[in-house]
């Protein structure tokens, strides 16, 4: 949804600009698309929100748990 920046005169996505004022830590899923990738994997395959963002920033060495979990019975 585009609405006019009544402050620049400039239209502005009010998610974006919203997004921009809350302060964001890097992941490594952020820094790498292989990781990303496998992160998402494993978050779709396990149907937990709380995966995701566990594999990303390595928690409780979730990222090597979910290698395991997504290759398991692949030979």
């Amino acid at each position: 949804m585009m609405q006019q920046n009544l402050a620049y005169g400039k239209p502005y996505d009010m998610w974006s600009s919203f997004q921009s004022l809350i302060p964001k830590s890097e992941t490594d899923c952020d820094l790498s698309d292989e990781i990303e990738t496998l992160c998402q994997k494993c978050a779709k395959q396990t149907k937990s929100s709380v995966v995701y963002p566990m594999c990303c920033q390595n928690r409780e060495e979730a990222r090597e748990w979910c290698q395991k979990y997504i290759s398991f019975g692949l030979q």
